[in-house]
């Protein structure tokens, strides 16, 4: 795997013509004067006029990839992505979503400072979540805690959308999103993740925007295979060690 860049922004995007442009801006703003980056925009079978903004998008920056395959969900929408991605840090955001000016400044000034951080978390707003301070995550034992809990989802910050990874540890561990999982995928990448990994640092600023949608614009089936199941499946491996 070749680093060719610094970081890679994967944005899955289906059927978000009227977020996709303030998503992309938000992006843009955020990342031009901070580092070497590739915008990874990934068309999951749009039925509207998603693809034709992306290819516009294309056109005036020299740094934004868009892919377009058939409808297959948000998961093989953010597999491709990883699959094209070059860059040395993964970061995810939700066509539907936006992030602040100062986003990428603070979430990877860390990791340029100590090489050994392999995780970085902000908070986020978001106007229909309630939840607690994220300052009350135990870092010590967050993977044994997300195993424990199936209903601590917002404890355990599973989201994507708030995190930077690092490429070569999804790569060595062929970490990637289960492509039946269409509820709480996030949470379950998220777990498999935390399992390789021991040092994280937690951002406290909301730098992240999470809008909730009342349509689907991930492009889930309605197919509710649930992070459930990697839960399980997580537990079975821990047992048998």
């Amino acid at each position: 795997m070749i680093m060719n860049v610094e970081i890679s922004i994967i944005v899955p995007c289906y059927n978000c013509q009227d977020t996709i442009r303030e998503c992309y801006n938000s992006i843009k703003k955020s990342v031009s004067n901070v580092l070497s980056h590739e915008i990874i925009l990934i068309n999951d079978g749009s039925t509207d006029n998603t693809q034709l903004i992306l290819n516009e998008i294309k056109v005036t920056d020299k740094n934004v990839v868009v892919i377009n395959q058939e409808n297959k969900g948000v998961s093989a929408a953010r597999n491709i992505g990883l699959k094209n991605a070059k860059g040395k840090y993964i970061s995810f955001v939700d066509s539907d979503d936006s992030i602040l000016e100062e986003y990428y400044t603070k979430m990877i000034t860390p990791l340029k400072e100590d090489s050994s951080l392999e995780l970085i978390i902000c908070d986020y707003s978001s106007s229909g979540l309630s939840k607690e301070d994220i300052l009350n995550i135990s870092i010590d034992n967050i993977y044994e805690e997300g195993l424990k809990s199936k209903g601590s989802f917002e404890k355990l910050r599973g989201y994507i959308w708030n995190k930077i990874y690092k490429h070569n540890i999804l790569v060595d561990n062929n970490i990637i999103f289960d492509e039946e999982v269409r509820f709480c995928e996030d949470l379950g990448f998220n777990l498999i993740y935390l399992k390789y990994i021991k040092n994280v640092k937690i951002i406290p600023e909301k730098l992240y925007r999470y809008d909730i949608q009342t349509t689907d614009t991930l492009g889930n089936s309605s197919k509710k295979i649930t992070a459930f199941k990697i839960w399980d499946n997580l537990l079975s491996r821990e047992s048998e060690e």
